[in-house]
């Protein structure tokens, strides 16, 4: 008798166990989603994300501004000898500095390493993160470009295509590469709807 006791008393505290095992799975998922701290954690997410496309969309256009008033040939008459140089060189005179990003999983393995990256020298960690991870292209950068002549284009609005003869000098694992710089992005981007609002007249 004590016997049969003992082991529907063992039977007992494994199935115990069990159930207060099941209950104690937690979903992390439903917690970073669902959870008051979560979504607070992703509101902060999205409006620091808001933030820095606001600041790169407002840096672009100070660049295209600067960029059409150093083609406009009356523009630049009117100014003082001293006025106009300080327009052409107020894009070479942003400071820029490296910075490195980086994502970590909770384990501490990494995902995403990118280093010696060129950005403007006040930007913060999060907006150096968001543009490299973010708008970078990751590859397929031609290491050389060619600009195309059209003659009902300004000259420094040319769009860029690979260059075939330079390119073929490479190794191929040379030939194209990653963007590394914001000023890579700025170019692109602001060169890009500069060049389709011209021709779209």
């Amino acid at each position: 008798m004590k016997k049969f006791f003992l082991a529907a008393a063992l039977i007992a505290g494994s199935s115990l166990c069990a159930d207060t095992l099941m209950t104690g799975v937690v979903n992390f998922t439903s917690c970073v989603t669902d959870s008051k701290y979560g979504k607070k954690e992703q509101e902060n997410f999205e409006a620091l994300r808001k933030q820095m496309a606001t600041m790169m969309e407002n840096t672009e256009k100070e660049f295209k501004e600067v960029a059409a008033k150093c083609e406009d040939t009356e523009y630049l008459d009117s100014l003082a000898p001293k006025a106009e140089e300080e327009l052409k060189v107020k894009y070479q005179n942003i400071e820029f500095r490296r910075a490195t990003s980086e994502i970590r999983n909770p384990d501490g393995s990494r995902v995403f390493h990118l280093p010696d990256m060129e950005v403007p020298a006040d930007w913060s960690q999060v907006a150096c993160d968001i543009l490299a991870q973010k708008y970078f292209r990751k590859a397929g950068v031609p290491a050389h470009l060619a600009p195309v002549v059209e003659h009902d284009v300004p000259d420094w609005l040319w769009r860029r295509v690979p260059d075939e003869a330079l390119l073929a000098d490479l190794p191929a694992g040379r030939r194209s590469e990653s963007e590394t710089s914001a000023k890579q992005v700025f170019d692109r981007l602001a060169g890009t709807w500069t060049y389709w609002g011209w021709k779209g007249g």
